[in-house]
């Protein structure tokens, strides 16, 4: 995708990322993000960590529902509990 969005420097240097800019990007306050600095221009990407990028990929396949989940996951730890008895 190549989007191009305008911004003004303020007198300090700074600039307000576009709201639709931080959408795409799912960026938001406190994240951090990278400059790469190139020859023809600069590059903005976030940097995610594990807090950050939870919840943006989305699982291969969905889990079964929780309730059969916990109780396959009881049955299997009661079968081991006989086992060891």
């Amino acid at each position: 995708m190549k989007t191009s969005i305008v911004t003004t420097l303020n007198p300090k240097g700074q600039a307000t990322i576009p709201k639709r800019v931080r959408e795409i990007l799912k960026i938001g306050a406190g994240d951090k993000i990278e400059f790469d600095i190139e020859d023809n221009g600069i590059k903005i990407r976030p940097i995610l960590n594990l807090e950050s990028a939870f919840g943006r990929v989305r699982p291969k396949h969905m889990p079964e529902d929780f309730k059969k989940l916990r109780k396959s996951f009881e049955e299997k730890v009661a079968e081991e509990v006989r086992k060891e008895v």
